[in-house]
């Protein structure tokens, strides 16, 4: 459960990395690189990695004791257990988010996303533009731009159209006081802490896309995804997981064609992908998907495949 509490900086930068060992300096070096002339403190939680990633995060922190807090974990408790334990320390009033093979291209990032937020209150964060970066060839491409509006704005009906969250995680600098005062249904169980921060966001008031060149998010082997079966599950669980707390905490009303249109998506997904999906789910995500009305409108589905 996330805590309440006094926000005495204006930013935190928060750091998670496991087995970055190739990487976490150049992150860790691009934080330090910003022309930031506010307090804000860096954040890294090393999720007990076993490549060398812990020695070197040891050492920067001992190298910038005044700026840089690290926790080395014990054992490894995953990625979002780590993001709640950082949100849970973080004392910015604002968070800037990245992962540990990532890095920041711009030295004026922070500055010029802070800045947005604090002229424009209405804002829940900013993100930027960046690169995909093959570490194999070091090839370098343009990240797609999120579904935004015509004045750059991404609101809850991008995030419920998307369904996912296309900005780069390494580019956001969002209000810690929407995650610290935000909504009581969080839980470290969710597979995608981008998605959720998406839709918590969205929720509150819209994100600003700052078209600026100023991350790059590295692919590379140790990445996220093993196969195309379970990124395949990986994706459907963690839209059913959102529908599911959605359902019980919001107006729904407003976004019922969205969720009409991801409830078909999962239906299809689930007639192909069954037995893999059904056993990767909890009780209460059992009880959403087979609840009265999606059960009606699946069979009404199949009849018209059938009548086809």
């Amino acid at each position: 459960m996330l805590q309440e509490r006094k926000l005495s900086l204006e930013v935190s930068v928060c750091i998670i990395t496991y087995n970055h060992a190739s990487f976490i300096s150049k992150a860790i070096e691009s934080v330090m690189e910003q022309k930031f002339p506010y307090d804000y403190e860096v954040l890294i939680y090393d999720d007990c990695s076993d490549d060398g990633t812990s020695e070197i995060v040891r050492e920067y922190g001992e190298k910038y004791p005044d700026r840089i807090k690290f926790l080395i974990q014990k054992s490894n408790v995953g990625p979002l257990r780590n993001w709640e334990q950082l949100q849970n320390a973080a004392k910015g009033k604002f968070i800037a988010y990245m992962e540990g093979d990532d890095y920041w291209i711009d030295d004026k990032k922070l500055y010029d996303q802070y800045s947005l937020l604090i002229e424009n209150e209405d804002y829940s964060a900013v993100v930027t533009h960046g690169y995909f970066q093959d570490t194999t060839t070091s090839k370098m491409v343009h990240a797609k731009i999120p579904s935004i509006n015509s004045r750059n704005q991404r609101n809850i009906f991008h995030a419920l159209y998307d369904f996912k969250s296309p900005w780069l995680s390494s580019s956001i600098l969002y209000r810690n006081d929407l995650w610290v005062n935000g909504p009581d249904w969080y839980n470290y169980k969710y597979l995608n802490g981008d998605f959720f921060l998406d839709i918590v966001l969205c929720l509150n008031a819209p994100i600003f896309f700052l078209d600026k060149m100023s991350v790059v998010h590295r692919h590379h082997s140790g990445g996220r995804w093993t196969s195309r079966g379970s990124q395949a599950i990986f994706l459907a669980k963690n839209k059913l997981k959102v529908l599911f707390f959605l359902s019980r905490k919001v107006q729904l009303d407003q976004f019922g064609k969205y969720f009409r249109y991801h409830e078909r998506i999962l239906f299809d997904f689930l007639v192909r992908n069954w037995r893999g999906f059904l056993a990767s789910l909890d009780a209460g995500e059992l009880y959403f998907l087979f609840k009265p009305g999606f059960i009606r409108r699946s069979l009404l589905r199949i009849q018209r495949r059938v009548e086809v």
